[in-house]
């Protein structure tokens, strides 16, 4: 089959465009369909990534949390700890003796009604 000297002359678009025949309402319409289709895919797989991604920020934070939580609890235990040991009756005598206070004779003692 031997191309006219006219065909060739118009190249390859132009054959392909003979081809398809003209953009109409049709071929436009199934265009912007398909753009909005991969707008909408594009759109909705970037909300995906950003909440995936916040949902990685959000584990990190609540990881940090429970540690500083049981570092915490920790501390209070300590402290619970040191105020029990300072109220002993025999830790407060001895401080008390190292200070120079002591316990008053029997008779000296007023009991105020």
């Amino acid at each position: 089959m031997k191309k006219s000297a006219k065909m060739q002359d118009r190249g390859f678009l132009a054959t392909f465009l003979r081809r398809t025949g003209p953009a109409g309402p049709v071929r436009r319409a199934g265009f912007f369909t398909a753009a909005l289709l991969f707008v909408t895919v594009l759109v909705v797989g970037l909300f995906y990534v950003r909440a995936r991604m916040q949902m990685v920020e959000i584990g990190y934070e609540i990881s940090s949390l429970e540690n500083r939580n049981r570092d915490l609890k920790k501390r209070v235990n300590e402290l619970m700890l040191e105020i029990a040991s300072l109220e002993s009756p025999g830790d407060l005598e001895k401080k008390a003796s190292r200070m120079g206070l002591v316990f008053p004779p029997v008779g000296k003692v007023v009991h105020v009604p």
